[in-house]
């Protein structure tokens, strides 16, 4: 079996977050692993085909960064992960997490899965997206409570 040192929880701040981060926290400490949050904002920019959609009323994207940061640092604090260890990133899930994990050394991400069926529908598109393109072991933790026995 595999002894990983860093796991790294990707978070979108879903309801269950906080189950999923107790996991992961258990997780770090049975491998005896550092455990570091990550949590990505997808830019907003309209592009030129959409000029005529509303945009975002000025000081939204602040806002949104503002109440991301919170969520992560009190998600953070629940878990004991310590400031330095929690991230908010920004451009496409795919590529943020991609990047995270090979500038920090992570080798074992970890995202919530919904226990439907079909890769999308049991991971969902982030998770998925966050799987394909990770350079290292990709673990998805059940969120419905369902054990596999």
């Amino acid at each position: 079996m595999a002894t990983y040192t860093h796991l790294l929880l990707a978070t979108d701040f879903m309801p269950e977050a906080e189950q999923l981060g107790a996991r992961a926290r258990e997780l770090a400490h049975g491998f005896g692993a550092r455990l570091s949050l990550v949590h990505v904002l997808e830019p907003s920019v309209l592009a030129p085909p959409y000029e005529m959609m509303p945009s975002l009323p000025d000081g939204t994207e602040q806002a949104l960064e503002e109440a991301a940061q919170q969520a992560l640092d009190r998600l953070g604090e629940q878990l004991e992960v310590p400031s330095v260890s929690r991230h908010l990133l920004y451009g496409s899930v795919r590529r943020a997490v991609a990047d995270f994990v090979t500038d920090h050394q992570v080798d074992l991400v970890l995202v919530g899965s919904h226990g439907r069926h079909g890769v999308e529908r049991l991971l969902g598109s982030t998770a998925s997206a966050i799987l394909q393109a990770a350079p290292c072991d990709v673990l998805a933790l059940r969120l419905d409570g369902q054990g596999g026995d």
